[in-house]
């Protein structure tokens, strides 16, 4: 006679709900807006991979169509050009929300919208000034970002509005004010991410959080590219990139005390203190480099996620972080391998030291 396999009960996911409001896991409020949320039947996502490829294709096709109308001579003038790209960014911003569910149609008119903001913005510049088109800019990507329903449009927009940022600061002669693009970058980016659980079941919110949170994140990594020497000499050359450090360590030790305290971890106890007084090493080694900090902000939130295109983003630029960090040490190549061997032996002490007192608290418990 065969042995009788013990049957785990099936958890359902309305279960679990249940479970999380009762060990006040999860606000009572939000219990009905996730059933809500749950009973609405998804459409099908395309894959990533395929968004990438249809956000280049919108891109090429913007700017054989701006060649196009070079040629042409359709566009001979300032005026022209703002009133063209007006009516274009108008008429898309109308037909897509007409139609918005036909894969060509949609990326025929996000074509046609790039094509008119760099008409309009372009022509507001030649006309005016270069501040004058980056508020232009600013102001309408930050618009479309909240009427223009298209994922790739919105993440492209973040893009274009931290571009326009930038090239304000750099204009108006305050190169110490891209350290608060940074900063808030990284603090929208967190926000985007650990409020997930609350977007999803806001009615605006549920379709903007994820563009925006990605748009936030690339944006981030992206500006702080600038604090490699190579590049930053050449366009921020008086930038004094440790305070964009200190701003994204205060950042991380608040995302790290928040998640101790989610995960009913004494703040007071040696593995919550060995987390917080590693982090401020690090940061103190590593203060001429911010994009290292973001990314250990950006691999915190996606491992606590389980977003693994967050945590790919992460990985990809603290290796390019990293990489230059090695390659811009004033030291010789013995100092240097000494300095990578004695770093990688203090994070595996690190790792082993944290392990064991996590093993320790737990037996005690």
């Amino acid at each position: 006679m065969k042995p009788v396999k013990s049957v785990t009960p099936t958890m359902t996911l309305r279960t679990l709900i249940d479970k999380l409001v009762a060990r006040n896991l999860l606000e009572p409020t939000l219990e009905p807006k996730i059933v809500k949320t749950l009973e609405v039947s998804p459409t099908t996502p395309l894959p990533w991979m395929a968004k990438v490829l249809m956000g280049i294709s919108a891109w090429l096709a913007t700017i054989f169509l701006l060649i196009f109308m070079g040629v042409a001579h359709l566009v001979d003038s300032t005026q022209t050009a703002i009133i063209l790209g007006a009516l274009l960014v108008i008429s898309t911003v109308t037909l897509q929300r007409w139609q918005q569910n036909q894969l060509f149609l949609s990326q025929l008119w996000l074509a046609l919208n790039l094509t008119g903001q760099i008409l309009f913005i372009g022509g507001t510049g030649l006309e005016t000034d270069i501040p004058t088109a980056a508020l232009t800019a600013l102001a309408l990507t930050s618009l479309l970002l909240v009427i223009y329903q298209d994922t790739l449009l919105r993440f492209i927009s973040v893009l274009i509005a931290t571009l326009a940022l930038v090239i304000l600061v750099n204009e108006l002669a305050m190169p110490q004010a891209i350290h608060l693009v940074s900063f808030g970058l990284a603090v929208g980016a967190t926000w985007c991410w650990l409020g997930e659980p609350y977007h999803l079941t806001h009615a605006f919110l549920a379709a903007l959080y994820r563009p925006l949170g990605y748009g936030l994140t690339v944006a981030l990594q992206l500006l702080l590219l600038l604090s490699i020497n190579a590049i930053g000499n050449y366009y921020l050359s008086s930038v004094t990139w440790w305070l964009s450090t200190v701003g994204l360590t205060v950042l991380l030790l608040t995302v790290e005390y928040q998640l101790l305290e989610t995960n009913q971890v004494n703040l007071l106890s040696a593995k919550s203190t060995l987390i917080l007084l590693g982090t401020l090493a690090v940061a103190g080694i590593l203060y001429q480099s911010p994009g290292i900090i973001a990314s250990l902000i950006i691999t915190l939130i996606a491992f606590q996620r389980g977003n693994r295109v967050l945590l790919g983003l992460a990985i990809t630029f603290f290796t390019t972080f990293l990489i230059a960090y090695y390659y811009h040490l004033e030291l010789t190549l013995l100092a240097k391998s000494i300095a990578l061997m004695t770093g990688g032996v203090a994070l595996l002490g690190l790792r082993w030291l944290l392990k064991r007192t996590w093993s320790n608290a737990q037996g005690g418990n």
